[in-house]
């Protein structure tokens, strides 16, 4: 039983290494962002699933990420930010 899953495991982790999928680092490296801002975005669930011990995103998911326009900077310190 157990060797069954051990080779079940490794087939199906064969079968994800032939389709492209991108680690958090890659995909912050492409969006030009820290690597930590995609991993928050993925526990949040707006990206990528966490398989084998790390956060993996797939091409069209990274696709509709990007197509999504959003706000550059911190709300809470723009401009007309009024500190009491």
């Amino acid at each position: 039983m157990v060797r069954e899953r051990m080779t079940i495991e490794k087939q199906v982790s064969y079968s994800i290494d032939q389709t492209k999928l991108y680690t958090a680092d890659e995909v912050a490296k492409l969006l030009k962002v820290n690597a930590s801002l995609i991993r928050r975005y993925c526990r949040q669930g707006r990206l990528g699933k966490y398989l084998y011990g790390r956060w993996l995103i797939s091409p069209d998911e990274l696709e509709r990420f990007k197509a999504v326009p959003r706000k550059v900077g911190n709300p809470d310190f723009g401009p007309g930010y009024n500190k009491k």
